[in-house]
């Protein structure tokens, strides 16, 4: 294979970016990958930031995450919110709308584990910034 500009020049790898040919004289070594333009190289950039995350996401690597996942602390502090306010309501305000904050807890609550359960069923790393405080720089974009 030949140099996509360089048609008599050996191939020395192909741009990440665009995938053309390069031999030595084109060739861009960048972090992770050789490139031929400027405008590669900014793809290339992009695209190992992503495979970056990718792997934090699925936990590949040196890139696991401890924490709990979002789908799971949003709902249980909401659920936790709501049946503190069924107690509240139920005990001291004396209302009748304290069943409805109850449920409304409950159904939260459910909607936590349920995706916690689902969480550790499929191996996903998507953790919360609030509980990830080690990697949740690696989560900025």
């Amino acid at each position: 294979m030949n140099c996509f500009t360089h048609r008599d020049s050996p191939a020395l790898g192909v741009c990440k970016g665009c995938g053309k040919a390069v031999c030595v004289q084109c060739a861009r070594e960048r972090r992770l990958a050789i490139t031929c333009s400027p405008a590669c190289e900014e793809f290339s950039e992009a695209v190992n930031v992503m495979n970056e995350r990718a792997m934090h996401i699925y936990g590949v690597g040196q890139n696991k995450a401890k924490g709990l996942p979002t789908n799971t602390v949003v709902p249980g502090i909401l659920g936790l919110g709501f049946i503190g306010w069924a107690i509240y309501d139920h005990f001291w305000l004396k209302s009748i709308v304290a069943p409805f904050f109850l449920t409304m807890g409950l159904v939260f609550l459910f909607g936590a584990w349920y995706g916690w359960r689902k969480y550790r069923q499929h191996g996903l790393n998507c953790v919360s910034p609030l509980t990830d405080a080690h990697h949740s720089d690696r989560l900025a974009p």
